[in-house]
């Protein structure tokens, strides 16, 4: 789905739906994965971003990557956080696929890889600069 800018997850979802065969509603999405049909029909419009849960479930009905659903959904809450016209983060090609999936880890498991880094990060500064 060529566009000029980043998709949204909403304009995703609703490409997956209209290609799928049969063609899907917002009803026979809510009957496949059971979030509710108002859930559904707010993701179909952008109006909320889905869990990581609902991912999978989408990952699963329409037999798509949920790692790059991940990374979608990733991008529009950080602009909704930081407003449409924030520049989006760039990361290091080597660092790409744990930003894409930050969303799968627990908030236990985010604070011990962001304080491991720090650490290793002040270890480094220290020995380079003695």
């Amino acid at each position: 789905m060529p566009s000029q800018k980043p998709e949204s997850f909403a304009e995703r979802l609703q490409f997956l739906m209209e290609h799928h065969d049969p063609p899907f509603g917002i009803k026979e999405l809510a009957h496949e994965h059971q979030p509710s049909y108002d859930h559904d029909r707010k993701m179909v419009r952008g109006l909320t971003v889905p869990s990581h849960f609902i991912i999978q479930n989408i990952d699963t009905l329409f037999d798509v990557d949920a790692v790059e659903l991940n990374k979608i959904a990733s991008q529009d809450n950080f602009k909704k956080k930081f407003g449409p016209d924030a520049p989006m983060p760039i990361f290091h090609p080597e660092v790409q696929p744990f930003a894409s999936a930050w969303s799968l880890l627990t908030d236990q498991q985010k604070d011990f890889l962001l304080t491991s880094l720090k650490g290793f990060i002040t270890k480094n500064i220290k020995t380079t600069t003695h």
